[in-house]
């Protein structure tokens, strides 16, 4: 079959984060992953590309889910490219996706594998014979996690911080795209309702102030907030990898979004919803991955993802929609019986016998 031609400027950067927000509908959008999960495959179909293009491959022995979601929104896939074919794309310049090559002012600079949902299902299929093993290693690398930070899970990561969250909702809107998309479909109904204090992670507190809410606290890396966010007037909490003792900061051996839920649940919150995408396909082989298992046992049911509220607010609407079906049938339904012959014959009968 043959695959029309996309072409679009090229996005490239080192960090996945720094290139997504300069990431627009039409750009096509250069990688360099290990396997594409589920959660990065929403951030990226939250900026729209045309097409993305991966040094590697975008599916290993458990990340295949984001790899197929990304071609069944639209989004084109080259995996393979190479170190050498990533080099010779530049930053901003069009570069057209030819089948299974890469081109710039016609002329071929890299070279892939154009991936499709037919050979990623294969993949899929592969993956549920092995499933219980991969299960089995994630377990063990979760346990080992466990093990390994017990001091640093058992303990208080808000040495320095100062927040009354006791009893509060929390929403934590993590960096990325995804975190503001759910942000957004969350809507201003339910956030009034639940009254809760703000945690933006990195680019999470742009997307709160872009909606016109104040955070009331902001975390990030040294370097990763926007001015906008710096000059917001909320408390900021700098995640650094050593230390951590200092005012203003906060270290652990997980991603920031997870040591705002810790920091939220030794508060005390009444409810911790986190922000982030769909964490379905979180069954994965880095530490991150154990990280955020263990931190979520930790916190238990208190911790809630937004897209679960968002689906359960899905199921309500449906339930009305229903109702309001149902309702407008009958009404039809009572109009017709009004206007029918015989029922008009029967109303004149009945007002001549007993309405005089």
């Amino acid at each position: 079959m043959t695959t029309r031609a996309i072409s679009g400027p090229a996005r490239v950067d080192t960090r996945v984060d720094r290139l997504l927000r300069r990431t627009t509908a039409g750009d096509i959008v250069v990688l360099n992953q290990t396997g594409i999960d589920e959660r990065l495959a929403r951030d990226i179909i939250a900026c729209r590309p045309a097409a993305v293009v991966n040094v590697q491959s975008s599916t290993d022995a458990t990340t295949q889910w984001g790899a197929l979601h990304l071609l069944r929104a639209g989004i084109h896939l080259l995996d393979d490219v190479g170190e050498n074919g990533a080099a010779a794309i530049v930053e901003g310049v069009t570069v057209t996706l030819a089948g299974s090559n890469l081109l710039s002012n016609d002329l071929r600079i890299a070279t892939g594998n154009r991936r499709t949902s037919s050979d990623i299902s294969v993949h899929l299929a592969e993956r549920r014979t092995n499933e219980g093993a991969a299960f089995i290693d994630f377990a063990d690398q979760a346990l080992q996690f466990v093990v390994e930070e017990r001091t640093f899970l058992g303990g208080s990561v808000g040495r320095g911080a100062d927040f009354e969250l006791r009893g509060k909702n929390v929403v934590i809107v993590d960096d990325g795209p995804a975190g503001a998309q759910d942000l957004r479909r969350l809507g201003r109904t339910t956030l009034a309702a639940l009254d809760p204090f703000l945690i933006g992670i990195g680019s999470g507190a742009d997307a709160l102030i872009a909606r016109r809410y104040k955070p009331d606290l902001i975390m990030g890396a040294p370097g990763s907030l926007s001015p906008g966010a710096r000059q917001s007037g909320a408390a900021i909490l700098t995640h650094v990898e050593q230390g951590g003792e200092q005012p203003g900061e906060i270290s652990g051996p997980c991603s920031t979004g997870d040591l705002a839920v810790l920091l939220a649940h030794e508060g005390e919150a009444a409810m911790i919803l986190l922000a982030r995408g769909s964490t379905t396909d979180r069954i994965g082989t880095d530490t991150t991955d154990a990280a955020s298992f263990a931190v979520k046992a930790r916190v238990g049911l208190k911790l809630v993802d937004v897209a679960t509220i968002i689906g359960l607010q899905g199921a309500t609407v449906a339930r009305r929609d229903l109702a309001m079906l149902v309702a407008s049938a009958l009404f039809v339904l009572i109009v017709l019986g009004v206007v029918a012959e015989p029922i008009q014959l029967f109303l004149r009968g009945f007002w001549l016998t007993f309405g005089r």
